[in-house]
């Protein structure tokens, strides 16, 4: 085979793929924040960063501070006799990877249970309260992975290096 002929072949099987499991995937990144979320799969509209229902435009946090994650138009979770299973952690890290905090399913019971796909379609977010071990003047990568705990090839993963003041 020439290599125009193996290059087409790729495409044409890359383009079946997606077609046949209706994978969506890509990237959003946050320019104010430096938030990125790559998702598989999984669909939304936004996500950023808040505190006390204000929507941040910097990276910054004050110790103390409880910060939400919010993600907001979250579609394509795989529908089960009405319900949809999400699933979510959370893992903050020091600039050096060592270990802060590490939240695994967060949402237990809406995980095995089920929720109506509606409850999580208009915006949902999962909150970090900032403080102890953590410092001020310290930058803290902080990630939000959420899935569905139906298909496994369908998650999202938001990602922020957070500056505590």
């Amino acid at each position: 085979m020439n290599g125009k002929k193996v290059m087409g072949t790729a495409i044409v099987l890359v383009l079946a793929m997606f077609l046949i499991f209706g994978c969506t995937a890509g990237t959003k990144t946050n320019l104010n924040t430096g938030q990125t979320t790559k998702n598989v799969s999984l669909s939304f509209d936004e996500t950023y960063l808040g505190i006390g229902g204000t929507r941040l435009s910097t990276n910054e946090a004050t110790l103390g501070d409880e910060v939400d994650i919010y993600f907001k138009g979250l579609t394509g979770f795989k529908v089960v006799d009405g319900n949809i299973y999400p699933g979510v952690s959370m893992d903050v890290t020091d600039l050096d990877g060592n270990s802060v905090l590490s939240k695994g399913n967060m949402f237990g019971d809406v995980t095995s249970d089920g929720i109506d796909p509606a409850t999580i379609e208009k915006s949902i977010s999962v909150t970090l309260t900032t403080g102890d071990p953590m410092e001020s003047g310290k930058t803290y990568h902080v990630k939000v992975t959420m899935w569905d705990a139906k298909s496994a090839m369908s998650y999202l993963e938001s990602t922020v290096d957070l500056k505590m003041k």
